[in-house]
């Protein structure tokens, strides 16, 4: 982990976001850059003025899959219309209740998703991820 790296969390779930956020904090640090959204739109504008702000950092993406607004595959679908420069520097775990094993299937043939989470998120979870990273 680096930094300037950015955790994002995208979950229509207040109390998720909370406790998601508790989870990495505790788990990678007080000091690092978290940003939560509630709403996919938000979400994927952060992402798409990225560029054009000039932060190309690598970001960590925790996407739930079942929001109302939007799902989390249309959230990638619409990643996937970004630059490669913005694609190059997310890694997007699903990350979802769905014990569903047709999401689990979509999400490991989906090019943009590294890996499926289970929800809860906890301290063992977010540890074994970076520590692949590292």
């Amino acid at each position: 982990m680096r930094e300037d790296d950015y955790h994002i969390i995208l979950d229509d779930d207040s109390t998720s976001i909370m406790l998601e956020s508790a989870i990495l904090r505790l788990t990678l640090g007080n000091t690092i850059r978290l940003h939560s959204f509630g709403l996919p739109r938000k979400c994927i504008d952060f992402l798409a003025n990225d560029i054009e702000r000039g932060k190309q950092t690598r970001k960590f993406l925790f996407l739930d899959i079942n929001m109302p607004d939007m799902s989390g595959w249309e959230v990638l679908a619409s990643i996937q219309e970004m630059s490669d420069s913005v694609k190059s520097n997310l890694t997007v775990y699903m990350l979802s209740s769905s014990i569903d094993a047709r999401d689990k299937e979509r999400a490991a043939r989906h090019p943009l998703v590294t890996g499926f989470i289970e929800k809860p998120l906890t301290i063992e979870k977010v540890q074994a991820i970076f520590e692949e990273k590292n």
